[in-house]
């Protein structure tokens, strides 16, 4: 289904899995995609995963996995303020109680405050959450913007080993070409995810000619950009 065809299914009240899936399209436009309008395709894709955390807040179903569609699109739109918002609980944000407990929202929060840079509060939220590959990513998020490059990327091998899914092995490997690191082989991935697989490795070669990185802008998540 085209994105057109999904935002116009997301338009039914109360249909939370079209609009699920229709902002899941534009974040990903947004980011790998020809796209013109990528803030706008950010703005639209977080409210649309709004819409779907409020609906299934309705009849008590997943919100959780539409906010972190949210948060992330809010993040690639580089709006701080609000993807706080959506991690924090109430009064403070907009998360509820088991929204905010959640361990897929905290490691979101994780990685905002490392991206942030709140080291310390990150290192903790991420021991808390217990997942050795959480624990490992937001290390090397605090290295790649504090230590030199072949500190960084010795950390991002260690989330590499840790990591638990496909998600997990792009950023980590997304951390190796930003420190210069040596590449997996990447041929089995690049079938299932062809165009962050090529920004991947355009990363991995400016770096390795000599690119210097900003030490205050870590590598991001996936579906996400550094925020300064």
């Amino acid at each position: 289904m085209g994105i057109k065809y999904a935002i116009e299914a997301a338009d039914i009240e109360g249909a939370a899995g079209p609009a699920l899936y229709a902002a899941e399209l534009l974040l990903y436009r947004a980011q790998y995609g020809e796209t013109v309008h990528r803030l706008a395709d950010t703005e639209q894709a977080a409210a649309l995963a709004i819409k779907a955390r409020n609906a299934r807040r309705s009849w008590h179903g997943d919100s959780v996995e539409a906010t972190i569609v949210a948060v992330k699109a809010r993040r690639l739109g580089g709006k701080i303020g609000q993807t706080r918002a959506l991690i924090e609980p109430k009064p403070v944000g907009e998360a509820w109680p088991h929204e905010a407990a959640d361990p897929r929202l905290r490691r979101e929060k994780a990685e905002l405050l490392a991206a942030t840079g709140q080291y310390d509060q990150a290192r903790t939220l991420a021991a808390e959450i217990g997942s050795p590959f959480v624990v490992a990513e937001i290390e090397a998020v605090v290295l790649t913007s504090t230590a030199e490059d072949s500190v960084a990327a010795a950390a991002w091998q260690v989330a590499l080993d840790a990591a638990e899914s496909d998600s997990d092995i792009l950023m980590a490997v997304r951390g190796l070409a930003h420190t210069g690191g040596e590449l997996p082989d990447l041929t089995d991935m690049e079938q299932q995810h062809p165009r962050m697989v090529a920004e991947i490795r355009t990363i991995h070669r400016a770096m390795g000619a000599g690119a210097e990185r900003s030490k205050p802008c870590a590598p991001a998540p996936p579906n996400t950009l550094c925020s300064r």
